[in-house]
């Protein structure tokens, strides 16, 4: 009965999956986790990183910059597909991206970074690591103080003038 118990939460986990490869593009299309930047880098061993696909609330902000560091290594293509949103680390990734695209009605939010505690509250982290990213993806120095001025409950989502000053493409 353990085995099966052990067996059911095992496929319970992977049905939950949030990276998959569909023609040669890789999709992360959930919360994002230390395992998918693991996965992601397990890919690129075989395979170029040409294309990621990215609908996600955010997630682990340390697994945000390994995915963004394999995005800039491999000059990857980002977009965030029509209807996808792309808010907190996903957007750390989304901007590494060589050619950045979002489909119609895609959302691309930014907050200031914020860490976990132990108690499962929220902290901010030093403004220097968001600093750090900004200047990495070429995001203004002022929108970083705009970043910073909301909380991890909040959202300052980027219009389509912001995002087309960051050379992302804009679908209908």
């Amino acid at each position: 009965m353990i085995r099966l118990a052990l067996a059911l939460s095992l496929l319970a986990g992977a049905a939950r999956a949030t990276v998959f490869v569909d023609n040669g593009t890789v999709k992360i299309n959930n919360e994002i986790t230390l395992q998918d930047a693991v996965y992601v880098a397990n890919y690129r061993v075989h395979h170029d990183l040409t294309r990621l696909l990215l609908n996600s609330p955010g997630g682990n902000f340390q697994a945000a910059l390994m995915l963004m560091d394999m995005v800039r290594a491999d000059r990857t293509a980002t977009r965030v597909p029509t209807g996808g949103t792309c808010a907190s680390s996903c957007a750390l990734i989304f901007l590494a991206g060589t050619q950045k695209s979002i489909g119609a009605s895609a959302k691309v939010g930014l907050h200031g970074p914020y860490t976990e505690t132990w108690w499962g509250d929220t902290k901010p982290m030093e403004p220097r690591s968001m600093e750090v990213w900004a200047h990495t993806v070429g995001l203004p120095v002022g929108w970083v103080q705009r970043a910073l001025t909301y909380r991890t409950d909040e959202m300052w989502w980027l219009t389509r003038g912001e995002l087309a000053q960051l050379s992302v493409i804009s679908f209908p």
